[in-house]
């Protein structure tokens, strides 16, 4: 969810679903300028028009997210929601840019279900405390959690049955070369590596970090190397192990630990 773990809120998966070409279009099809990106305001008030219009299909839903291929036109903007908006269907909704659905936005998305509970968080912060980068005490989740416990609960109640559990990942099906190159389209010859593989470290030292690492290889002395954010579910550790929010687990142990019931939590 890319929320910290001793924070006490609990997101449960009750539905997930693909739009069509035509529901898209009568979301956003008239914010999308010249260039193709995304007036992300007036695409939230056409999702929220959908929601409104759709609520059989929303009713299990106390936070309805939807990710868009769409950069947006504001370049600063990972995501649109209303800040403590009514306790309405239509307020509790947040639109998220996911342009080569990469899935590596759980913290943007965990922002913006707190933007929605009335909760407003420096951008960027949650990554940060998620990822253990910062300052324990800035991180306040003390004051998040009293921050939750003042929304109306009425608001956030879970209705209807979470899906059912699953237990992969993005790691575990994405074509690792196919999204360094959608990462770095500017950048030709662009592969996906594990760098100690690729200089033969692996041999010594065989642990991989918990990041995603792309290569251009010009000759077996000439490497650039760009190091991202791990997608959920990237091998990473020893073996069998990945990476989750920043952290790297023992399959086995997370799923344990994680998941004694009930979806998964990414």
């Amino acid at each position: 969810s890319g929320l910290p773990q001793k924070l006490r809120l609990v997101l449960r998966l009750v539905g997930i679903a693909c739009l069509t070409k035509s529901e898209q279009n009568r979301i956003y099809g008239t914010s999308i300028d010249g260039d193709g990106k995304l007036d992300g305001n007036s695409a939230l008030w056409g999702l929220k028009t959908y929601v409104w219009q759709n609520q059989t299909q929303f009713k299990n839903s106390t936070v309805t997210v939807m990710l868009t291929a769409f950069y947006f036109r504001d370049v600063s903007k990972t995501g649109y929601s209303s800040f403590a908006g009514f306790c309405h269907i239509t307020d509790q909704v947040a639109l998220i840019s996911d342009p080569h659905a990469l899935y590596r936005i759980q913290e943007d998305l965990a922002e913006h279900i707190l933007r929605i509970m009335a909760v407003d968080v420096k951008e960027g912060l949650l990554k940060q405390c998620v990822r253990k980068k910062i300052d324990p005490h800035q991180c306040s989740l003390q004051k998040l959690n009293a921050s939750l416990a003042r929304m109306p609960q009425d608001c956030f109640r879970p209705r209807g049955q979470e899906v059912s559990q699953v237990t992969s990942l993005p790691g575990d099906v994405v074509n690792l070369l196919k999204l360094c190159k959608a990462m770095y389209s500017h950048i030709p010859k662009m592969e996906h590596c594990f760098e100690h593989e690729d200089t033969g470290m692996h041999r010594f030292f065989p642990v991989y970090k918990c990041e995603l690492t792309c290569c251009v290889w010009k000759s077996s002395l000439d490497r650039k190397l760009h190091e991202d954010a791990s997608i959920q579910g990237l091998r990473c550790g020893v073996k069998n192990e990945f990476c989750v929010n920043g952290v790297c687990y023992k399959r086995e142990d997370w799923i344990k630990e994680h998941l004694p019931n009930g979806s998964l939590d990414i």
